[in-house]
């Protein structure tokens, strides 16, 4: 994951799953700064087990299906809270589903 996406994990992720202690190991601002890299690639840990980390990925897979369960197939409307939780945290999903996992035995 790259710095901009830490933060975001980092801000977004306590309203989502407190239990989950995440905190940054390793930022690398060295390929940034010449421009090999739009962001500092970074190293999380997470203070859940692997079981764990499947089941937040489904609760933020469900949080996108709730969002887009309308009827007859229409688009959310802004104002459906549904819709306003999936704005503010449906980037994680994408974020934590593409992060590599390293377990540690």
């Amino acid at each position: 994951m790259n710095k901009d996406e830490c933060d975001k994990v980092q801000t977004l992720l306590p309203d989502i799953c407190p239990i989950a202690d995440f905190s940054l190991k390793v930022e690398d601002g060295n390929l940034a700064k010449p421009g090999f890299a739009d962001s500092a690639p970074c190293v999380g840990e997470f203070g859940l087990t692997i079981n764990e980390f499947y089941e937040l990925l489904d609760e933020l897979n469900n949080i996108e299906i709730d969002a887009f369960n309308t009827p007859n197939g229409t688009y959310p409307l802004k104002s459906d809270p549904a819709y306003q939780k999936y704005l503010k945290y449906g980037c994680l999903y994408d974020i934590l589903y593409n992060a590599e996992i390293i377990t540690a035995e």
